[in-house]
């Protein structure tokens, strides 16, 4: 199973990670990038194998 993380700033995807994922009962998996100084409002989307988006978050860096 798959899931990936997908990063965008200003509304413009910058990176999509394809990151595996275990079935158990404990598991996890993560992912990161670098900002390279780039301000301004990003988010990341995490979506699961089928695309489905499993969570959302927003920030700015200032």
């Amino acid at each position: 199973m798959e899931g990936s993380f997908v990063w965008f700033h200003e509304e413009k995807e910058i990176l999509k990670t394809i990151l595996p994922m275990k079935m158990g009962k404990r598991w996890r998996t993560y992912a990161d990038k670098h900002l390279r100084r780039l301000k301004g409002d990003w988010k990341v989307e995490i979506k699961g194998a089928a695309g489905t988006l499993l969570k959302k978050v927003k920030f700015k860096v200032e």
